[in-house]
């Protein structure tokens, strides 16, 4: 993923990317599937991602549902990541570019 994202969005990978809990007060937290840290034009952003098997509208709304909870709680310049596996309908996959979302399938991994 990250030849991928330097190719595709001048993004280079500075933390590996990792799967990690965010926590917040009360003892709540949310999974995070790919999390790490990254510099575009010299500046440093957090990647955040979700990977589902089969991207759906609903899992992208839960998925920025998820962000803005990390948000209220961290101050951080963000870089969204989508993977899914399977083929991705037209509609969803314009619904996250649209968003500024930038998706990928896992067969752009090998």
């Amino acid at each position: 993923m990250p030849t991928l994202l330097e190719r595709d969005y001048n993004l280079k990978v500075i933390e590996p990317l990792d799967r990690r809990f965010i926590e917040y007060p009360h003892n709540r937290y949310d999974e995070i599937n790919i999390f790490g840290k990254g510099r575009i034009n010299g500046k440093e952003v957090y990647i955040l991602g979700e990977v589902k098997s089969q991207l759906s509208k609903r899992h992208i709304d839960e998925f920025l549902k998820k962000i803005a909870r990390i948000k209220k709680y961290n101050s951080w310049e963000t870089f969204l990541i989508l993977v899914t596996h399977m083929p991705v309908n037209p509609q969803v996959e314009k619904y996250a570019k649209e968003l500024g979302i930038a998706l990928y399938k896992s067969s752009q991994f090998r």
